[in-house]
């Protein structure tokens, strides 16, 4: 018993440990950033990026250190990341301002794509709005019982505002996105080496993921399904 006691005391201790480190490590890198010592600080942000600890200013240094790199598919990688993390309607500009200049495909906004961003912006306002309204339904279902009263309307109010918040749940999210990570990658029309090759993309590019098999993935790309060997792209999420 108090062997097993100190085997959980000593991995929570580490655990305790392990955290205590994250902000002197980001503290360290922002302080090599400042003096502007910019490969070694990128070195501490990628390990803690690499752990999910991370604040939305350092991917933006992230982003800031790979534009002066010259490596514009990192650097809007990093935007990308910056911006689910901050919302900053800034940085969309600032990806847009880039992909126009390097000639990116991807970066242009649409309506779908604005949709998607109101959802995912308000979700919780929407999902409580939805709740109180079934709420207010389904009592006003049970006033119209007890009244004797015709329960047609404020049931189908009920099974109505039910479906919208199950919609909002389950189908109002973004399809996942990926920047592409190399120059000359191939897309193929199918999750093979040996099928036809449909177009060859620079790094930079922004696709929708649509499915993976094995290690390919099915993006779309120019209104057309192609695949890409799933090490060539990196996934837009945190």
């Amino acid at each position: 018993m108090q062997t097993r006691i100190s085997i959980i005391l000593s991995v929570l201790l580490f655990s305790f440990s392990a955290l205590a480190q994250e902000p002197a490590k980001l503290k360290a890198a922002d302080s090599l950033f400042r003096a502007k010592q910019y490969t070694q600080s990128y070195a501490l942000y990628d390990s803690l990026l690499s752990k999910k600890s991370y604040s939305a200013a350092m991917l933006l240094k992230m982003a800031f250190i790979q534009e002066g790199l010259n490596h514009t598919g990192l650097c809007l990688y990093y935007l990308n990341l910056y911006q689910r993390a901050s919302d900053d309607h800034q940085a969309a500009a600032k990806m847009e301002e880039l992909a126009e200049k390097n000639r990116l495909e991807g970066y242009r906004p649409t309506e779908l794509s604005s949709l998607y961003h109101f959802f995912e912006k308000n979700n919780l306002d929407i999902t409580r709005v939805f709740g109180a309204l079934i709420i207010l339904s389904f009592s006003i279902a049970l006033f119209q019982k007890k009244k004797k009263n015709s329960l047609r309307m404020p049931v189908f109010m009920v099974v109505l505002f039910s479906v919208c918040l199950f919609a909002t749940a389950n189908w109002t999210s973004p399809p996942e996105m990926a920047i592409v990570r190399h120059n000359r990658t191939y897309l193929m029309g199918g999750p093979s080496a040996g099928a036809s090759v449909v177009d060859i993309i620079g790094e930079g590019h922004r696709m929708t993921i649509l499915g993976k098999k094995d290690i390919w993935l099915r993006v779309k790309w120019r209104d057309k399904d192609a695949y890409v060997k799933e090490n060539n792209l990196l996934p837009i999420v945190l």
